[in-house]
């Protein structure tokens, strides 16, 4: 009684808030656990293993200071995550793209938590990467906060430092340079053909407006010596010999100027360059007519009259001649354009019932008797959920559960505002009788379907959730 009624909750509040440190937690429990384990009629040299198991199996039920306070991360996490409109929303995404951008690597933080990055800071992002990789957890956002690929062979530049035998602080010096620079992968550290580093980049004495950062950047001071070594002992291992790439970056992607500005593209058989005047108060495009590999200025036009991020163009180099002429090579990288979405031969919305039999058993459980309303065969079609949600901006899912005894049942009904049924679906609950369980179960199975109908249509839903007690 007065470890669950006064000590624990008194103690574990604030923890999901605290974001201490596995070993400042232990100390906690060493001043004040043992007295409370004996207080409760337990040996106090029981395996702390036993004292921290469910009452239900013969343990303690003394959960571990750990256990509750990174639960509570990835709780917290969750909640504000699915509130963007909210204040604490936009905060925590922030935080989580600020991360992002520090880590600089091609992969989602929270979905490979068991990949260190520990040259990143912070309190938040790192407390719960750490918990999720000590219980074998991922979370997969809809959002991920990476910057897309330039070139077809692109690679990254912190993937391949986390590779090699760099020390924590090693890597936090060449992340420095990194963000100084503000580059993530080989492309913006590479000549426009894509075979070669960039002359200066290793020692930052490179051309500073062959590409541009477009996106809002940390401040970074300049680093030291010390780190630029770092910096160029990396980039030296895309190489083979010290310069030409070990393998060319291939053909541009259509995200080339996502993230960034290249000083001049070509657009069918017109350049365009990059100019300003007066620290980018006056900024202008250069257009030039091609021929052959020869330059001629045609027009100036305003900065907001081209566009490369919706155009095919792609980035070219211009060389300036003794005589005041300019070319253009010719042996340009052609883009790679997005290829259309293939037909579906397979899939939730093909064939529901053998889409259902290939997932584990218990999506098999809560999802084996949906009904839709939408169609007369009872067929899915996930086209008509996606029109109702379009027409009326969210939909309503209802349900409920009960139990008699032990046996418990859940139910569900997805419908828009305005009452129409669109899918439906009932089923049994497992487990030791419950009112809640049973609720919760039935918020669970409703869960799982919008999730299965997001994933196959790419797209977000608003969802309100009415359910008593759960």
């Amino acid at each position: 009684m007065l470890y669950q009624t006064v000590w624990k909750p008194s103690v574990e509040y604030p923890l999901a808030q605290s974001f201490l440190s596995e070993k400042q937690l232990r100390k906690i429990e060493q001043s004040s656990m043992p007295k409370l384990i004996a207080k409760c009629g337990y040996n106090r040299n029981t395996s702390r293993a036993v004292l921290a198991g469910p009452i239900e199996l013969g343990g303690g039920g003394f959960t571990p200071l750990y256990t509750t306070s990174g639960s509570g991360y990835v709780l917290h996490f969750l909640k504000n995550w699915r509130t963007p409109a909210e204040d604490i929303g936009k905060q925590l995404r922030i935080t989580y793209a600020w991360s992002a951008f520090q880590a600089g690597v091609s992969f989602p933080l929270l979905e490979h938590p068991h990949k260190e990055v520990n040259y990143v800071k912070g309190k938040v992002i790192p407390a719960t990467r750490k918990y999720l990789a000590a219980i074998e957890g991922t979370i997969v956002l809809d959002t991920k906060y990476i910057r897309p690929k330039l070139h077809e062979h692109d690679e990254c530049i912190m993937d391949k430092a986390i590779s090699m035998d760099f020390t924590p602080t090693q890597l936090e010096r060449i992340n420095c340079v990194r963000m100084f620079i503000g580059v993530m992968y080989t492309s913006e550290i590479c000549t426009i053909d894509g075979a070669s580093l960039r002359p200066g980049i290793l020692n930052g004495n490179h051309n500073t407006h062959e590409y541009v950062i477009t996106l809002s950047t940390p401040k970074q001071s300049k680093p030291n010596r010390r780190s630029w070594d770092l910096w160029a002992k990396l980039v030296t291992e895309f190489t083979s010999d010290g310069t030409r790439l070990k393998q060319q970056l291939g053909r541009w992607t259509s995200d080339h100027s996502k993230s960034g500005r290249w000083s001049a593209y070509r657009l069918r058989n017109k350049v365009y360059k990059y100019t300003s005047i007066d620290n980018n108060n006056h900024e202008y495009w250069e257009v030039y007519e091609q021929h052959g590999t020869h330059l001629q200025l045609q027009d100036e036009i305003d900065v907001t009259e081209f566009n490369p991020n919706v155009t095919s163009s792609i980035p070219v180099y211009i060389d300036l001649l003794d005589n005041g002429k300019q070319y253009s090579s010719h042996s340009q990288a052609e883009i790679i354009l997005p290829v259309p979405a293939a037909k579906r031969t397979h899939g939730p919305m093909v064939k529901w019932d053998s889409f259902l039999l290939s997932q584990p058993k218990w999506i098999k459980v809560l999802l084996e008797d949906v009904e839709f309303y939408t169609t007369d065969d009872g067929e899915p079609d996930f086209y008509s959920l996606q029109s109702a949600h379009a027409e009326h901006g969210q939909l309503l899912c209802v349900s409920d559960g009960s139990v008699i005894s032990h046996d418990m049942s859940f139910g569900w009904i997805l419908a828009t505002p305005k009452g129409t049924r669109l899918v439906g679906s009932k089923g049994p609950c497992n487990g030791r009788g419950n009112s809640l369980r049973a609720e919760g179960a039935g918020m669970l199975s409703g869960t799982l379907f919008l999730s299965i109908l997001s994933d196959y249509l790419n797209q977000i839903f608003n969802i309100v959730f009415i359910s008593d007690n759960a």
